[in-house]
């Protein structure tokens, strides 16, 4: 049976599969790569990413109750769709790895100084098989409590940052700089933002849809 969710809860699981470890040393690597000019390869990189999801959702629209598993056979075909989704496959999987592997890191050097990284990996992984054995609605709702957590927890911090350092340290808006250096600046940025392609694997539900446009 298809799983549908609410508009509310995809944001949400959007907003999970984004904000993860990748976005953490962000702004570590923009300064690195352009300095105070990342700003204007943030705007690129988030433009980017709102076209590639205005562009899944679309399609999400238009074939209501299928993922791109399905209404890419009917656009192009099933070799070519058999492509696309082990592509898909390989990318979110390479994806879970490394975010496991990153974040049992950072936990062994913080917190387990003494546990080794494969058995926190280990307990990540068998958190991360029972939500998936409970379905797509379930995650959804563990997105919905710890998204609504992050977010409050996140814009405290930055009200407490704002309050340090001085205005001047922005100085130069625009670096002068080669667009070369902007263009591998835009793709170091992109990288983190993936997972906005989580849109073709939720159904969109007709009923959700007329309730939403009603309102």
């Amino acid at each position: 049976m298809i799983e549908s969710l609410s508009n509310r809860q995809i944001a949400f699981v959007i907003f999970g599969v984004i904000i993860g470890y990748g976005i953490m040393g962000l702004p570590k690597d923009i300064a690195e790569n352009i300095g105070t000019g990342g700003w204007i390869v943030l705007l690129g990189a988030t433009g980017i990413t709102v076209i590639l999801g205005c562009i899944f959702t679309y399609l999400s629209y238009i074939y209501k109750n299928k993922t791109i598993c399905e209404y890419s056979e009917i656009l192009m075909g099933k070799c070519i769709s058999k492509l696309i989704v082990f592509s898909y496959i390989i990318e979110f999987f390479l994806f879970s790895a490394l975010a496991v592997r990153a974040s049992s890191e950072v936990i062994k050097l913080n917190i387990l100084l003494k546990t080794p990284v494969w058995s926190i990996s280990l307990l990540f992984f068998i958190v991360i098989y029972y939500a998936v054995t409970k379905g797509l609605r379930t995650i959804a709702r563990i997105c919905e409590l710890y998204g609504i957590v992050i977010i409050v927890v996140g814009l405290f911090s930055h009200i407490l940052l704002f309050t340090q350092g001085e205005l001047v340290n922005l100085r130069p808006f625009i670096v002068p700089a080669s667009i070369n250096s902007y263009i591998k600046a835009l793709f170091t940025t992109v990288i983190p933002l993936l997972g906005i392609e989580v849109f073709a694997f939720i159904p969109f539900d007709k009923k959700i849809i007329k309730k939403y446009l009603s309102m």
